[in-house]
């Protein structure tokens, strides 16, 4: 999954501008991302990269049924599943607060911990979170975000496969791996 990051990228890269008014008006846009994964996913199949995929799809094997369906489900080449929700964090200052990395870990209702409840709901298959980070929350703040979404909810676990310093400083694209 790190190499689809990296080839996905490259069409962050191209939308700079969006990224700078994402985090000038303080939005969040995770359907935007969505949307864009869409010609990118269909660009990693035409390529022989990806077997198929599948927008909002519900997992046939789920611990507890009934819950929504899942942003993204990959077929890759080997028969691996992969499941991806998509999260999108608005750094910096909105609606009168300041909001860090941190705060999307570990607040139960708007952050990652009702994703990755449900990804780890799904019995088989490869779960991650795919979080755009307008701007660039940095290794810090990213690192206290996990460590502290780790501790508040130990029957859970999650683990970052991107580091923000690797990232310009309008945006980070966070790889999470749901185990």
């Amino acid at each position: 999954m790190i190499d689809v990051i990296g080839r996905f990228r490259s069409i962050l890269s191209e939308h700079e501008l969006h990224m700078k008014l994402f985090d000038h008006c303080a939005v969040q846009v995770e359907g935007w991302l969505k949307g864009e994964l869409l010609p990118f996913f269909e660009a990693e199949k035409a390529y022989g990269i990806l077997l198929n995929y599948w927008p909002e799809s519900s997992p046939k094997f789920r611990t507890i049924q009934g819950r929504k369906r899942i942003d993204y489900e990959l077929q890759l080449f080997d028969s691996t599943k992969v499941w991806i929700e998509l999260k999108h964090f608005q750094i910096g200052h909105q609606k009168g607060e300041l909001w860090k990395a941190q705060n999307y870990f570990i607040d139960k209702n708007i952050g990652i911990y009702n994703d990755v409840v449900k990804l780890q709901d799904v019995v088989e298959g490869d779960k991650y979170i795919f979080i755009l980070a307008t701007k660039n929350p940095g290794m810090d703040d990213w690192s206290r975000g996990l460590h502290k979404f780790n501790e508040k909810f130990s029957h859970l676990y999650i683990q970052s496969h991107t580091a923000p310093s690797n990232f310009p400083a309008t945006y980070f694209l966070g790889l999470l791996k749901v185990s």
